[in-house]
Formats: C-alpha cells, sequence, structure tokens
C-alpha cells in the first residue's frame, strides 16, 4: 500500500485488465494520493478485499460469471458502508435502477477520451473524504438510511411501468428538489450551435421558468464547461456577482449537470434556489448523480426513439409493429404510409387487428406460424409469403425481428417489399426453361412453332402472337402457327416478303424490337390495321415471333427480354430438327453403303473365289501331269490372288459399324491368335488383366494383323508385348520402329514398306476398331520399336 500522507486506497476491478491497468494510471496521475489496486473478476476483487483494507472500490457492471451489481451486493453484506463506484460502459435505466437498490454510492459510465478519469479522481477523492468525515457510526446511519430511502423512491418511480415519462420526470424532479432541499428543478434542452437554452419541464416555484433563453445569461452556460457536476451554495459569496445568470435569476443555490452521451449533448438537469445554503453533501451530490443518469438514458432512449419513428414513417419499406398478446394472440399496433401505400389498408383499418381479423384463415395461420417461429428463435426470420388484401394477392417479402423489454418478447418489428414481379419474373423463367425441354423434343417445325405460340401466349402473356419461318421457296416468311386472337385482329397471318414490313426488317437485322405506335412507322405494312403497337423478335436466322397489341405502348423491357429468351430456344430446337435429319441422311447413306459392301462381299467369297479355286484345283493336275517351270510361277501368282481376295474381303465385311459384343479375355485371345501367325523365333508376352466389350472375331483379326505387322517388320526374333493402358490396350514390339513422319500414313489402304505386302492390314486394324468406336494411334515404343494404342476401349482392367 502507499505511504504517501492521506493515501487513498483504491480496489478496480475490471475484466479488462489492459484497461483497469491503464484506468490506474491516469488516476495515480490525476491524484497522488490515490492508489490502486486491480482485480479481473468479482471473485478476485473479494479476495483482495479480505486480505488488504481500501477506501473505495471501483466496478465495471458487464463482467463474465459476476456481474458488478452481483459484486455490488457481495460487497455490501461485509462493508455495509465503504463507498462503491460503478463504472461501467454500458448505461442504461435499468443497469442505474438495479444499482441504486443494490446501495451503490456513485454511477459514472465509460466514455472516450482521457477527461473522464480527472472526473472519476474527483469522484472517489468526495467520496472518500465524505466517509471519512462522519465521526460516528451513528451519524453516517443515519445519513445512509436517509439517502437509501430517496434511492427506493427513485427506484420506484423510474420502475413504475404504469407511468409515462412525462409524469416520471415530474415526479423525478420533485423528488429531488425534496431530497436537495431547493424550491425548483427543471429540465433544459440546449443547443450549442445556436447558444438556444430551452426549459421543457419544471418543478416547484417558478424562480426559473419554461421558455426560451439566450444561453449566455444561463448558470447552464458553466454546466457544459464543468467535467463533472456544477454545484453552488452562495453565490453571492462565491465569485457570481456580476454575472448575467446571477442578475437575471438571483439564484444563490443551484446544483446542474449535463445531460448527453457520446460526445453528444442533450441539455441539463438542473436544481436552484433563491437562499444560500451549507455546501451540498456528497450523498446530495451521489443522488443527483443518478437522477442526471436516469435522465441522460431518458433522453437519448427518446432521441433513438424519434429517430426511429422518422425512418419508421419515411423508409421506402412497408414497416409494421406487431403486439405479442400471448403465444396465439398478435395484434397489429401500428404501421406506416408505405405500408398503407403498398397494401392499400390504412392505420385505421388495421389497427388493433389480429391476422385472422385481415386475411383468409390459410394466410392468417401461415402469418401467425411464422410469428412463432421468430419468437421461439429469438431473433430476426426473413421470409416470403402471399397475401391478399381486399381484392389484390401479391407476394411479399418480410423481416420480422422479436422487440425483447426485461428477457420478454414484447412486440415484433417487421419490414416487408412487394416482390410480385420478381417472383412472376421467375416463374416464367422457370416456365420457360420447361418450355425449352418440350420444345427440344419437337421433331417438326410445324411442332416448334405450334409450342413457341403456346408458350407466348401462356407463360408470357403474349395473347396475339403467331411464328413465322422463312420458306426458301416462297422466298418469304411463312406463318406456320398462329394464336385465336391474333387472327382476329389481323386475320390469316401475311407471308412478309423482303422489304415490306417491320418483320422482315427485324428479321434481317437480328435485333428484336417493341415498337410503341405501329402507325408512325415506315415500314408498316397494313396502315389500315387495328394493331396499335407490336413486339417483334427474331428466331435466330430462322424467322420471327410476332406480337401484336391494339393498344400502344403495350410492351416492356420485361416482354423484349423473355421473348428472346424464347425465341431462342425455339432456335436451338430447329437447329437441332436439322441436325437430327442430317444424321438420318448420313445413317441412310451408312445403310446404302453396307448393303454395296455386302454385295461386294459376296461377290468376292462366290464369283471371283470359285473361279481361283477351279484354276487351283487345275493347276495342281497340270503339275502332276506334266514338269514345267511356269507352273511354280502361277502357283506363286494365284497364291497371291487368294491373299488379296481374303484381305479385300475382311475389308468389306469389317466396315460395318459393331452393335453386339460381349466380354472378351484380351489375355485369352491374344495367345489364340498368336497360334495362327507365323512366328519362327519371334515371342509373345500379354502382361494384361483386362477384359474388353467387343465383336470377338473382329477382335482376333485385329490382333493377328498387329501381331503380323510386328514379326514381318521386326524379323524373326522379334519381342512382342502387349499390355493395359488406363482405357485400352496397346501392342508394342522391339523392331525397327515406324518413322514419326510415316506414322499417319501406315494405316492407309495400299501403304506398304514390303515388295510383297498388300498393305491392307493395318488399315484393316484401323477399320476394325472405328467399329467398335476406339481410336487407334501409333507411337515409339519403349525398346524403340512401334508400339500401336488403342483407346477408348469399353471394358474393365488395371492400367500398366
Amino acid at each position: 500500500m502507499s505511504t504517501v500522507p492521506d493515501a487513498i486506497h483504491v480496489l478496480h476491478v475490471d475484466d479488462e485488465p489492459d484497461f483497469a491497468d491503464m484506468a490506474a494510471s491516469f488516476l495515480e496521475r490525476e491524484d497522488e494520493r490515490l492508489s490502486i489496486r486491480t482485480a479481473t473478476s468479482a471473485e478476485a476483487g473479494l479476495e483482495r478485499l479480505g486480505d488488504d483494507e481500501f477506501d473505495c472500490v471501483i466496478s465495471d457492471y458487464d463482467m463474465p460469471g459476476t456481474t458488478g451489481i452481483e459484486f455490488l451486493r457481495a460487497v455490501r453484506d461485509d462493508y455495509p458502508d465503504l463507498p462503491f463506484i460503478l463504472y461501467t460502459g454500458k448505461g442504461s435505466e435499468e443497469v442505474a435502477s438495479d444499482a441504486i437498490s443494490a446501495g451503490v454510492s456513485d454511477y459514472l459510465q465509460k466514455e472516450t477520451g482521457t477527461d473522464q478519469y480527472s472526473v472519476l479522481a474527483n469522484r472517489i477523492t468526495n467520496l472518500v473524504s465524505q466517509y471519512r468525515a462522519i465521526a460516528t457510526v451513528e451519524e453516517y446511519a443515519s445519513h445512509r438510511e436517509e439517502s437509501e430511502q430517496y434511492r427506493q423512491q427513485l427506484l420506484e418511480i423510474v420502475s413504475d411501468t404504469a407511468l409515462s415519462d412525462p409524469e416520471k420526470i415530474d415526479r423525478l424532479l420533485a423528488l429531488g428538489r425534496d431530497r436537495l432541499g431547493v424550491e425548483n428543478g427543471h429540465l433544459v434542452i440546449i443547443d450549442e450551435e445556436t447558444d438556444r437554452h430551452e426549459v421543457v419541464r419544471i418543478s416547484g416555484s417558478e424562480i426559473v421558468r419554461e421558455g426560451v433563453t439566450d444561453l449566455s445569461t444561463t448558470y447552464c452556460r458553466k454546466t457544459i464547461q464543468s467535467d463533472g457536476i456544477l454545484d453552488v451554495y452562495r453565490a453571492g459569496d462565491q465569485g457570481w456577482e456580476g454575472d448575467p445568470a446571477y442578475e437575471a435569476f438571483g439564484l444563490e443555490c443551484y446544483i446542474g449537470g449535463k445531460l448527453g452521451m457520446d460526445d453528444r449533448l442533450f441539455g441539463t438537469l438542473c436544481f436552484a434556489g433563491e437562499c444560500s445554503r451549507e455546501p451540498f453533501t456528497h450523498n446530495e451530490k451521489a443522488f443527483f448523480e443518478l437522477l442526471r443518469q436516469w435522465f441522460t438514458h431518458m433522453l437519448d432512449r427518446r432521441r433513438r426513439l424519434n429517430q426511429a419513428e422518422t425512418i419508421f414513417e419515411h423508409t421506402q419499406d412497408a414497416l409494421f409493429l406487431i403486439d405479442v398478446v400471448d403465444e396465439r394472440t398478435f395484434t397489429l399496433q401500428s404501421v406506416n404510409r408505405a405500408y398503407e401505400e403498398l397494401t392499400g389498408a390504412t392505420a385505421a383499418d388495421v389497427q388493433g387487428r389480429t391476422p385472422q381479423d385481415l386475411l383468409s384463415d390459410d394466410q392468417a395461420a401461415n402469418v401467425v406460424t411464422k410469428y412463432q417461429e421468430c419468437i421461439e428463435k429469438r431473433e430476426p426470420i426473413e421470409y416470403d409469403e402471399r397475401l391478399t388484401f381486399g381484392e389484390t394477392t401479391k407476394w411479399w417479402h418480410t423481416r420480422l425481428a422479436p422487440v425483447i423489454e426485461d428477457d420478454n418478447i414484447v412486440q415484433l418489428a417487421g419490414a416487408t417489399r412487394d416482390i410480385t414481379s420478381q417472383t412472376e419474373r421467375e416463374a416464367r423463367l422457370q416456365a420457360l426453361n420447361e418450355t425449352s425441354q418440350e420444345l427440344m423434343a419437337a421433331s417438326t417445325p410445324q411442332q416448334v412453332a405450334e409450342i413457341g405460340v403456346g408458350a407466348a401466349r401462356e407463360v408470357l402473356g403474349l395473347e396475339a402472337n403467331a411464328v413465322h419461318l422463312y420458306d426458301d421457296e416462297r422466298d418469304g416468311l411463312v406463318a406456320l402457327a398462329q394464336t385465336a386472337l391474333s387472327e382476329e385482329l389481323v386475320g390469316e397471318a401475311p407471308t412478309f416478303t423482303e422489304g415490306d414490313s417491320i418483320a422482315w426488317r427485324v428479321y434481317e437485322t437480328g435485333e428484336a424490337v417493341a415498337v410503341d405506335s405501329v402507325h408512325d412507322d415506315p415500314n408498316i405494312l397494313n396502315p389500315d390495321s387495328p394493331v396499335e403497337s407490336e413486339l417483334c423478335i427474331p428466331i435466330g436466322d430462322r424467322g420471327i415471333l410476332l406480337n401484336a397489341s391494339e393498344e400502344p405502348e403495350a410492351f416492356d423491357t420485361q416482354d423484349v427480354v423473355l421473348g428472346e429468351l424464347l425465341a431462342g430456344n425455339m432456335a436451338a430446337a430447329l437447329e437441332q430438327i436439322d441436325r437430327t435429319a442430317q444424321v438420318r441422311i448420313r445413317e441412310r447413306n451408312l445403310e446404302r453403303q453396307n448393303e454395296r459392301l455386302d454385295e461386294f462381299a459376296g461377290v468376292l467369297s462366290h464369283d471371283l473365289r470359285n473361279p481361283l479355286s477351279v484354276a487351283q484345283g487345275r493347276l495342281e493336275l497340270l503339275a502332276e501331269e506334266c514338269t514345267s517351270d511356269h507352273t511354280e510361277a502361277i502357283d506363286r501368282a494365284l497364291t497371291r490372288i487368294d491373299e488379296l481376295t481374303q484381305t479385300l474381303l475382311q475389308l468389306a465385311r469389317g466396315s460395318k459399324r459393331v452393335h453386339d459384343t460381349e466380354t472378351v479375355d484380351l489375355a485369352e485371345l491374344s495367345e489364340t491368335c498368336w497360334q495362327n501367325v507365323e512366328s519362327s523365333d519371334a515371342s509373345l508376352r500379354a502382361d494384361v488383366e483386362r477384359t474388353v466389350e467387343a465383336d470377338r472375331s473382329r477382335l482376333a483379326q485385329l490382333l493377328e494383323n498387329l501381331l503380323r505387322n510386328a514379326v514381318e517388320h521386326g524379323g524373326d526374333d522379334v519381342e512382342i508385348r502387349i499390355g493395359d493402358l488406363s482405357d485400352g490396350f496397346f501392342v508394342a514390339d522391339d523392331g525397327p520402329g515406324v518413322p514419326a513422319d510415316e506414322r499417319d500414313a501406315v494405316f492407309e489402304w495400299g501403304y506398304s514398306t514390303r515388295k510383297d505386302g498388300t498393305g491392307f492390314g493395318l488399315s484393316i486394324v484401323k477399320t476394325v476398331a472405328e467399329t467398335h468406336g476406339w481410336t487407334i494411334t501409333v507411337t515409339e515404343s519403349a525398346e524403340g520399336g512401334a508400339r500401336f494404342e488403342l483407346t477408348g476401349v469399353s471394358g474393365s482392367g488395371t492400367s500398366t
């Protein structure tokens, strides 16, 4: 503890140690008598009080575990007379009332800046001086009892929910006059910018009256310049003679304090008398300070309420307040002008009414459910709702928040806005999305036109519309579909030709247009038409979607945007129909080609091979009857013809697309095919675990040709390996490989690097691969030879 004479030992309890240490530094700098010790919790504070002696306790209010009020009550149990200052950042009427009830000595709100520490140091020294000045326990007890009585009266007034703010003001001013022993109490509103001083409420004598006065002639000018309470008890002896306030009012005693928060000055609270008196005691000042705190919070609350009411009335959103009667009963307390304008219901129509009074049973039940959800969650909620006011049904987006007082939800504050247009637009977009699926399923332009006309009428609300598509034969835009109202307006839809109409202009430019007055447009087709406005939208380069109305300016931007979406879907559907037709043409051509290939294969297998067989047989008989050098040459020629016939037959039959497949074990089939290849000293290693979905015979044809190619080009001792890929397999060898600039050519018909080669082997391989939907490429193997990779192969297995 400090050894400074008359040292004042202070315990400061705050759960923020950095703030407590900073406050201690400033307080000790303000008055060298002050010796500050800190604690970070109420429990630690009580322990310190038990270990050391203190002259004063300062405590924060909002601390975890035990609040400052609870700490105050605990201190009062053991130290009923010890000065206790509640020094808090959370100021409110409720906190002030609780502090008064618990027996606080003083109440001070934390502010920004360092000036507050001068005020706090002054409060501490005054409290401790008063505490020490009371000579006897009986005297102090008497003062304390008196102070407690007034505190209880103050508490009863501020906590009385039946009293309005003006009633509370009057009673507190009267209580203050009585406690301070003066004739007058008054509340002042001050505008520093204009030096306006307005007494808005008085109690007692009219030595100070209600009304406006120049600030410079009042005691309040010095009150607002003071950091704390301004108190005067003998004005004439204390240098006030000659002061304009003293001259004007002649007040001998006066006590006043600023009413403000966060550097905002509201006004002052003042008590005054015409007679001098003894200096205001500490207890009197403490009581005045409690009054000042309540008036400050009251004015701040009213300021915020006025701001809220201003916002409430002038915001563009429809605002409403709901009184919560009980968990099932809710009544409308007030609505703003925007609510009246949007719903068509006046405040008088809805005030005090329940949802059941204003809405249908189903809508009211849904609304009540939302109110109950907000109460249950005790937090704001948002939702969309469909409500009917009068004869108008709209969609609303509503935000609802609970209004909580003393932990009870007393009201629900709501803000709602009309989202009908947005909701309908989203519904139209969804309907257009569904229409697009219907359009893509259409098989003819006529179906597309009919679906488009129906969607424009039902989804977009374009009652009089028609779809015109360009017709090559007629060289114009011909109507394929038309609504009944369109036919009623213009008769049978005309065919638009080049340069004679708004429709053709839009078709040529490819830009949608909403014509507000067709009769003012130079491209009007029929000047006598009853149509006043048109919406014309291009359907890609295929035609137009034409909409008409007997009303001028009937179409807006939204009609254009949604119409373009529909027209775009129609254009995509027409393009798909064209692509489908082209695919069908290709399929028919392919079928005819397959038929010709079948005929060719028949020629090869019968008409050509039969004579060849006869020639080979006759040659064998000839060789038995005579010996000639020519028979061997003839045999080689016939054998060559037979090989070419076999190859051409494979190509003809292998060009057909594979439809029927089976699961084939690639390793097993590879070994079987290897047996059909003259391999000499060549070797095969099938490192595959894959199964393949393929036509078994054609896959065997592919493998045999690849293996035969490796043997023919890689040499008698070539090593061949078959392995897995992630989506296929490969056949690789350690032969000379294929030069990079020849890798595309090896698959062409007739390409061969051998004089006796047919050039068909790898062509057959590629044909078989393509009929399965596979891709084949050739690259270099790890050993420098050729590596043929087949990908896009269906099946299962692992890659290597």
